[in-house]
């Protein structure tokens, strides 16, 4: 039997899932990076007649991975849930259908901002991978590559980097330098760096992503986007405002295209129009892509998580930044009370 891990792409945010289909990613501008890139779990059964708990927990993971490549992380969390019990009664510990459940639960913690419940769900899908499959495998590539991002979203740098680029020559020894795994972990480390502010060496890594991406995937795929939308973004910082602004574009026209006008990717490319809108001095647009923005995400994650408090702090400041004072006032409190700062 062959399974495959969800895998997160690096915006300003980025992973794989493991589950039936492939789905995409995202990237934010002043708050941390976003969706990235999924790879669903695929399934090939083994010989032989399959049993009633096989299919429920077949069943699991197709419904699992089917939301979360909606954006429904709440059904998603269920539906793996009850994947992992069916998987811990009835598969053998080293077996990799249960690292691919691990690892797609992991996920579902990460874009939930449950980052404490995410380690050592996705750390113990990595030694299951491993003793299954050996070290080298692409599946050990992509949930290595998650954890990689949960710890850059805690700011764990330092850890975050060798697991990237341990990510990278897997996927490059074994999968090939043209491949889309390779540009999923080029956006990931390039991501990185922008962190570190290191945006020299993310350039060039973003570039040869774009590259495969149009190459393997097409000029419409939602990872590509995410690139696009990344190099954007190092752009907009140097104040390469006119060489950001069409990356950033097409990068929204991809994802409403592909995924949907009220999907989380496409919140995030417009935080990234509207800050470029802010640095342009263009404050009306900037104002309508950030209210757009924070609807679909409080839509998407209820009015409690961190992706609509990155959106409130981007209107807020915004605002103040206008004279409007009093109402950013009522946004900034409104995020202070869901990140506790």
């Amino acid at each position: 039997m062959e399974t495959t891990a969800l895998k997160y792409v690096a915006g300003v945010r980025s992973h794989r899932v493991t589950g039936t289909k492939a789905a995409g990613r995202r990237s934010t501008v002043f708050g941390p990076t976003r969706w990235i890139a999924l790879a669903l779990v695929l399934f090939a059964l083994w010989p032989g007649a399959a049993t009633a708990w096989w299919h429920d927990w077949k069943s699991e993971i197709q419904a699992g991975s089917k939301a979360f490549g909606q954006a429904d992380y709440g059904k998603a969390g269920k539906h793996f849930l009850a994947a992992l019990k069916a998987a811990e009664e009835d598969f053998d510990e080293d077996d990799e259908r249960l690292a691919t459940t691990l690892n797609n639960l992991g996920l579902v913690y990460l874009e939930l901002a449950r980052y404490d419940e995410a380690e050592p769900v996705i750390q113990r899908a990595i030694k299951i991978y491993e003793a299954a499959l050996g070290p080298d495998n692409p599946q050990v590539a992509a949930v290595t590559g998650n954890l990689g991002l949960l710890y850059k979203l805690q700011g764990r740098y330092a850890e975050a980097e060798p697991l990237y680029r341990r990510a990278l020559k897997i996927d490059e020894s074994t999968l090939g330098p043209d491949h889309p795994g390779v540009a999923t972990d080029l956006n990931n480390l390039a991501m990185l760096y922008n962190r570190l502010e290191r945006d020299r060496d993310a350039e060039p890594l973003l570039l040869r992503a774009i590259k495969i991406q149009e190459a393997a995937l097409g000029v419409k795929d939602p990872e590509l986007a995410t690139t696009l939308s990344n190099l954007g973004m190092i752009y907009r910082i140097e104040g390469r405002y006119d060489d950001a602004d069409p990356l950033y574009r097409r990068a929204l026209e991809i994802d409403e295209a592909a995924l949907g006008h009220d999907h989380p990717n496409v919140a995030l490319r417009l935080n990234n129009l509207g800050a470029l809108r802010y640095f342009q001095g263009r404050y009306p647009e900037a104002e309508q892509f950030y209210r757009r923005a924070l609807a679909i995400n409080e839509a998407v994650f209820g009015l409690n998580h961190p992706s609509v408090a990155n959106s409130l702090d981007n209107l807020a400041f915004l605002l103040s930044e206008t004279g409007r004072t009093d109402e950013a006032a009522a946004l900034e409190a409104r995020a202070k009370a869901i990140t506790g700062e």
